[in-house]
């Protein structure tokens, strides 16, 4: 069984997948290419995490309190109304997200804590980039790192 984090971006992707603006173009990896006709997009993706032991007991069945940085990077490309496109992505994803905090019983909790927006032009057309990090706070046992509890 896949580590309990794999499996938040798993249900993650499939929480965002089939929004209006993105549509299938939901990807679970930071490192993707992602060409002109696969644009607007999301990559869904992991970048660290805090753990602490939150009860006491024998080794291994402690229990560890988690929470990973879950980011969803939202791409799109257009001459008009790139701002317009950016937020679009970023009010879908955080309503398709607070719908189920719990990412279906996995988390304890979800929380957007920061947005980051960026553009470049080069190679042509412009590109949005509309960055969201949310803290995913969930549990598991000390040697039973896929199942979260």
């Amino acid at each position: 069984m896949p580590h309990a984090r794999k499996q938040i971006r798993d249900a993650a992707v499939t929480a965002l997948t089939g929004l209006t603006t993105t549509g299938a173009r939901v990807y679970p990896s930071r490192a993707v290419p992602v060409q002109e006709d696969r644009l607007p997009a999301l990559l869904v993706y992991t970048r660290e995490e805090t753990s602490g032991v939150d009860t006491i007991g024998g080794a291994g069945s402690r229990g560890l309190q988690r929470i990973c940085s879950l980011r969803v990077e939202g791409i799109c490309q257009s001459i008009a109304d790139l701002d317009d496109q950016a937020d679009d992505i970023a009010a879908e994803v955080e309503t398709a997200l607070a719908a189920d905090p719990s990412l279906g019983g996995l988390a304890k909790d979800l929380q957007l804590t920061q947005t980051e927006i960026g553009f470049t032009d080069e190679g042509g057309q412009p590109i949005a980039g509309v960055r969201m990090i949310f803290a995913v706070q969930y549990r598991t046992r000390e040697r039973a790192p896929s199942t979260a509890i």
